[in-house]
């Protein structure tokens, strides 16, 4: 993970793993997403600017 801040402005990036029940499967499945937010500080607290999250792609070996 990576993050960092300043007076007005911070975002962090990394993953976020958990379980999604996907329609046709029976059980849930494992996901990793990879994400990005950035915040800006209004008003005396935080808020959410920007999001951006896709699917970890996985590496096919040969």
């Amino acid at each position: 993970m990576e993050m960092a801040s300043s007076d007005g402005i911070a975002h962090w990036t990394g993953y976020m793993r958990g379980h999604a029940r996907m329609r046709g499967k029976p059980d849930p499945i494992p996901m990793t997403l990879r994400v990005t937010e950035v915040f800006r500080r209004e008003g005396g607290a935080w808020r959410m600017v920007h999001r951006h999250a896709d699917p970890l792609a996985e590496s096919k070996r040969p």
